[in-house]
């Protein structure tokens, strides 16, 4: 473990790295506006009057906490009002003994995101809202669009954090790291990644707006992990340190003051399983993945093996020595067969989308961009 990531770590388990929030104030006319575009505007003033968090060791950034007061973390759902009084009045509160309402958890298409950034999601939302002609759905749409403007604000307001930040560090290594962050975020996550460094950070950006799973990661970072080693632009080292200060943001991200900071299943991924040609995907950035967390002495996040009748016996074997090894057991295995064979027979999901499940929460399965609601009747994103 390289030094700056020492100090990461260290911050990270005595609970210094939790993210605080500012507080904003928003405009009473606000009333006055369709109920969607009330929340977009908001969330968008709320995301923008936060402030970044940037260290010297800092070479990632661009994580935010949401306090409750705009609709924008979709994962606690506490900025909805009607959210609020379901959960008070049912939450492990069963009726005769029958569940009524348990958590939900969720995935962001974070391979998306990578892939076309969060223009080419706008490119995609003004294509929808040609179509439309129903007010209703053109409000959402533009809500929409008012968000991914606000992350992409939000990234460049990380950028400039984290140039301020290098003029003040005397380390030449943690000023570079700094400059290389500033630079980076005025491509990502409005743009396409270019690079591993991009793509791992897109996914720390994003990360804040859907705060739970990161999805199989060592599929969709692995094209630019294999093209950045080859060209050298990458070491296994510094990737190894970028994916370390990954999953330190995942375990900051809750308060040491909560049970849940002892939780793994807060952010829960997997690695391995079934890629759309059929073959197993266990690769060198999957063990990479697992040797870079398990080096961390925290409790999130927790990782899936997905295996496979493809499986070599001794991935099996390596990933249930690591499992015996792990004093905060963070690692679960998950079987690929019933799984998938389940999405396509009961779902109807082709082969092509069923192998992109990942696990979330307590061992739940989830497709990206979307939310397990199997744990009760209550759909809450319909609230």
């Amino acid at each position: 473990m390289i030094d700056r990531i020492k100090k990461l770590t260290e911050m990270t388990v005595k609970g210094e790295m939790f993210v605080p929030h500012t507080d904003t104030e928003y405009d009473r006319e606000d009333l006055f506006l369709p109920p969607v575009m009330m929340s977009a505007k908001r969330s968008k003033e709320y995301i923008l009057n936060q402030k970044p968090y940037v260290s010297e060791y800092t070479a990632l950034t661009g994580y935010l906490r949401f306090c409750g007061d705009v609709m924008g973390d979709i994962f606690n759902r506490n900025g909805h009002e009607n959210f609020n009084k379901i959960m008070s009045a049912f939450y492990n509160r069963p009726i005769e003994g029958l569940c009524t309402f348990e958590w939900q958890h969720s995935v962001a298409d974070f391979e998306k995101v990578i892939r076309i950034g969060i223009n080419g999601l706008k490119d995609e939302i003004d294509a929808s809202r040609q179509k439309q002609t129903e007010e209703e759905k053109i409000e959402f749409l533009d809500a929409l669009d008012v968000i991914a403007d606000a992350v992409i604000c939000w990234a460049d307001k990380c950028s400039h954090a984290a140039l301020e930040k290098s003029r003040e560090t005397d380390v030449s290594e943690y000023r570079e790291n700094l400059i290389k962050l500033s630079q980076a975020l005025k491509n990502v996550p409005a743009n396409p990644a270019k690079s591993f460094y991009e793509a791992i950070l897109s996914v720390f950006v994003i990360y804040a707006f859907v705060p739970d799973s990161i999805g199989c990661i060592d599929r969709y970072l692995y094209p630019f992990y294999v093209k950045d080693i080859a060209n050298g632009t990458l070491t296994k080292e510094n990737a190894k340190a970028y994916l370390q200060e990954l999953f330190l943001m995942l375990q900051s991200r809750i308060s040491i003051e909560s049970d849940r900071f002892y939780r793994g299943g807060e952010s829960h991924f997997c690695i391995g399983g079934y890629l759309e040609n059929g073959e197993d995907g266990f690769n060198e950035l999957s063990r990479l993945i697992l040797d870079s967390m398990l080096e961390l002495p925290t409790w999130i996040p927790q990782i899936s093996l997905r295996w496979t009748k493809k499986t070599p016996t001794e991935v099996l074997k390596y990933v249930m020595d690591c499992e015996r090894k792990d004093p905060n057991k963070r690692i679960a295995f998950v079987n690929d067969e019933p799984r998938i064979k389940a999405f396509m027979e009961i779902a109807g999901f082709p082969f092509e989308l069923a192998c992109k499940y990942t696990m979330v929460g307590c061992n739940e399965p989830q497709l990206p961009g979307g939310i397990f609601m199997g744990g009760c009747k209550t759909n809450i994103v319909n609230l």
